[in-house]
């Protein structure tokens, strides 16, 4: 499900077939007579369940390449040559590095993204550089729809209220894919932006609330 793609058919006659990892195989065998027949995978064997007297089914997760075959009796029905496509997990960027916004308060944040199935999710994580083992700030960046192989974009939040705001953060983007892999960028450090304040007690309040930030014990 991961891939979006159309379903595969197998030539009854047998051959070579190429599937994502992870792919359900499902096989239904009518007529005929003898004991119940097999599903040969690489995983090992699977007896086919009885829909009727002369129909049955059977169905297999295909982690590893290698020899499918139907058995019957001791003889093979039919057989396919199985080669398994990996899934690999998404790659994510900077497509620039991250800075403060042209306008206003934000923060830019472009990126670029890509996976060979599609792309099913994108955040990028915060992290404060005095205490990186704090819980980092997670922003969920919209990707385009329909699940893009190749995507890219700028998000540009607004974190002039966070109590990070002034302070240096390492910026980091997560990317995605439809069988839950990630990908990550590399680290980017920037400062957040900050509101100005001219008032003593304001520049005083912002200090303090700083050093919390800094430091919460």
């Amino acid at each position: 499900a991961y891939t979006g793609a159309p379903p595969i058919f197998l030539a009854p006659q047998g051959g070579a077939v190429t599937a994502p990892v992870g792919s359900r195989l499902q096989v239904a065998l009518s007529g005929g007579a003898g004991g119940v027949p097999q599903l040969l995978t690489p995983a090992g064997s699977t007896p086919f369940a009885a829909a009727d007297a002369t129909s049955f089914t059977a169905e297999a997760l295909l982690a590893q390449a290698g020899r499918l075959a139907v058995t019957r009796n001791g003889g093979d029905l039919a057989q396919w040559l199985l080669t398994v496509q990996a899934d690999a997990p998404p790659s994510v960027a900077f497509a620039a590095p991250p800075d403060k916004a042209a306008r206003g308060l934000g923060i830019r944040l472009p990126w670029r993204a890509e996976d060979d199935w599609g792309l099913a999710g994108l955040r990028a994580e915060l992290h404060l550089a005095a205490r990186p083992d704090a819980p980092p700030l997670v922003l969920d960046l919209p990707l385009p729809p329909g699940s893009p192989k190749q995507a890219r974009g700028a998000a540009s939040p607004d974190l002039s209220a966070h109590p990070w705001a002034g302070l240096e953060v390492r910026a980091q983007l997560l990317a995605r894919d439809g069988a839950g892999q990630e990908g990550v960028s590399e680290v980017a450090i920037l400062t957040l932006p900050e509101r100005s304040f001219n008032h003593a007690v304001a520049k005083q309040v912002i200090a303090i609330r700083k050093a919390l930030s800094r430091d919460p014990t």
